[in-house]
């Protein structure tokens, strides 16, 4: 049947002959893909990277090149059996489908009950393990270590949780560590403003593009190239910000009369009155001389 639009009409038709029928689509395949490159399952021969075999003879060349008489018996390349690496009856071919078959039977289904699924646990004694080590405490730095009483006593029902529970199998210690949290701390790549042009040259440069991506290792350490590659450029193309560094030295009754003028600047700005106008022009005239 010549491919066009119109044949899916023939799902419709449903008697030939007086006789009825029903033609349905091509029932999917439940067998396992099998590359035409390499012979292997899993994969096919777009994204096969191996070593080519034939399916006839099992040596290292492609199929369409194969130069066998078709006297001579088929080699698998695969279990090396007499017949050909597509064989269904192939050794290599019933493991498989005995492991995906196994698979299906082991899976539990929907309707099956909960309560009827097994949980293995593993029962942890406690005489498996050796006794912990008592810790050696430093008295010479700041730490106040309290001792408190081995008593045998379970948690009342109202107790209160923020109370130190004693276990009857340890010793309770309470803790005051002087200590400071470093707090504004930022992390960044950039030493300040970036140049995009700049980093968009570096990045350039560094990239590699004509690399093989032929497994996961190799799509791995590519990605890293590419990060390192990123992170190097943004260093590279930032800069180090100018800060502004205030005048030493400068005399109290400046700085009181640069503090009115921004005073009486926001004033006027906020009033527009000619009064606040005069104030700040007074102020910037006496600081002008």
């Amino acid at each position: 049947m010549e491919p066009s639009p119109s044949n899916h009409n023939i799902y419709k038709v449903d008697s030939i002959c007086y006789t009825k029928i029903k033609i349905e689509a091509p029932h999917p395949k439940k067998n396992p893909v099998q590359c035409l490159r390499c012979q292997n399952y899993g994969h096919t021969r777009t994204y096969c990277h191996h070593t080519p075999r034939c399916v006839k003879c099992g040596d290292i060349h492609l199929s369409s090149e194969c130069q066998k008489d078709s006297n001579t018996p088929a080699t698998c390349a695969l279990c090396s059996g007499d017949h050909t690496a597509s064989y269904k009856g192939c050794s290599k071919f019933k493991l498989l489908q005995k492991g995906r078959s196994s698979i299906k039977t082991n899976r539990p289904t929907e309707t099956q009950d909960s309560s009827s699924t097994s949980i293995k646990t593993n029962t942890i004694h406690e005489n498996n393990f050796p006794p912990l080590c008592q810790p050696q405490w430093n008295t010479s730095q700041s730490t106040t270590i309290q001792n408190l009483p081995n008593t045998h006593s379970h948690p009342k029902k109202n107790q209160n949780l923020t109370e130190p529970c004693v276990n009857p199998n340890h010793t309770a210690v309470l803790l005051s560590l002087n200590t400071t949290t470093p707090t504004n701390v930022k992390h960044s790549l950039a030493r300040g403003p970036i140049s995009w042009t700049k980093f968009k040259d570096i990045l350039d440069n560094k990239t590699i593009l004509k690399i093989p991506l032929k497994n996961a290792h190799d799509i791995e350490v590519a990605a890293l190239m590419l990060t390192n590659n990123i992170q190097s450029a943004i260093f590279d193309s930032s800069s180090n910000p100018n800060k502004s560094t205030k005048p030493k030295n400068i005399p109290k009754i400046l700085n009181e009369m640069l503090a009115q003028k921004r005073r009486a600047r926001a004033r006027w700005q906020s009033t527009r009155h000619p009064l606040d106008k005069h104030a700040l022009n007074s102020i910037s005239n006496r600081l002008k001389k």
